[in-house]
This record gives C-alpha cells, sequence and structure tokens, in this order.
C-alpha cells in the first residue's frame, strides 16, 4: 500500500520474480483499477515472469480472487496509490485488505520523498497496519535521510528497498548498513 507514484506495482513485479526465482508459485492480484493504464502495467509485468494476474475490484471480489488462488504458494498484492490526505478512500482500501487477509502489509515509500510527506503517509495508512516499511528509487536520490530517519522514528521494521525500474531485479532485503 502506499501513496501514488512510489512503486508499488514495480515493487509488486520484482518480488514476484524474486520469490519465482526461489522456487515458489505466485500469482498477482490487483485492485489498481483506476490509475489509467494502472491494469496494463501489472499485466505486462505478470506477461513478462509468466505468472497469472487477477483484478478485485471490490472486497467481494477480493475474497473471491483469494479462495480461487489455492494453486499457489505466495499471493502478492498490487493496490492503487492513494492520498495521505485523502482519508476517504482509506476505508474501501481497508476493506479490501480485510478480505484479503494478508500475512504481511508493506508500506511502499520513494527514498527521494521529503520526510513530511513519509510522515503523513505513515500516519494515514498505520490505520489500516502496516507490518513492513519498502522504500523504492533509492537510484533517484543521494540523499537518504528521510527514509533513515523514517525508519528509525516509526519503529516499523523496513522489509526491502529498490533501486532501478527493472523487473526482474535490483530489490534487496533491507539491512540496518
Amino acid at each position: 500500500i502506499g501513496p501514488s507514484g512510489a512503486g508499488k506495482t514495480t515493487a509488486v513485479a520484482k518480488l514476484a520474480a524474486q520469490f519465482g526465482e526461489n522456487g515458489a508459485k505466485v500469482c498477482l492480484i490487483t485492485t489498481d483499477t483506476d490509475r489509467i493504464g494502472g491494469l496494463e502495467q501489472i499485466r505486462a509485468y505478470a506477461g513478462i515472469l509468466d505468472l497469472p494476474v487477477d483484478v478485485a475490484y471490490t472486497p467481494d471480489e477480493m475474497h473471491d480472487v483469494i479462495q480461487n488462488r489455492k494453486d499457489v504458494n505466495v499471493i502478492l498484492i498490487d493496490t492503487g496509490g492513494i492520498s495521505p490526505i485523502d482519508h476517504v478512500q482509506m476505508q474501501p482500501l481497508s476493506d479490501t485488505l480485510r478480505e484479503a487477509g494478508p500475512s504481511e502489509v508493506h508500506l511502499v515509500l520513494g527514498a527521494s520523498t521529503g520526510l513530511g510527506q513519509m510522515r503523513d503517509a505513515l500516519e494515514s495508512f498505520s490505520p489500516i497496519g502496516i507490518d513492513r516499511l519498502l522504500f523504492t528509487r533509492l537510484d533517484e536520490t543521494a540523499r537518504f535521510g528521510a527514509a533513515c530517519t523514517m525508519a528509525v522514528e516509526s519503529s516499523v521494521p523496513m522489509s526491502y528497498i529498490t533501486n532501478s525500474r527493472a523487473v526482474p531485479g535490483d530489490i534487496h532485503p533491507a539491512r540496518a548498513q
């Protein structure tokens, strides 16, 4: 989950490739149905990675899609971007995730995003339940202070970092170093 433009779709594709390379049977689900090109982008990545992709337009559809995917080990859900100041959109996202029942929810933030915006995103998305921080676009900045501060201040464990738009590749487990 995360704000628009954070790199959620690319991060999901990178994770899917990594899980697939390690032998997992992976499926992608998208709820990013409002953004122009959103469905096309995830479908393109799914095609490159030879993975199934399902679309869930509503929380009920999410429940059905999850129930119909018992044939996979890993389900990765790509959600549409939500502005941290648009609290109206948070409830449908929360409802959809409740139906999905994820084992982890990653807040995706671009490393070049300002600290104030990162704090706003964390505050807005926290009621949904955030288990991990995933920082994208480390290749787009030489200043990592905001991401480091966010990781320390939030006490939310980091999961991964990405440092390019290449799929597959360039996703790394986050480490203190």
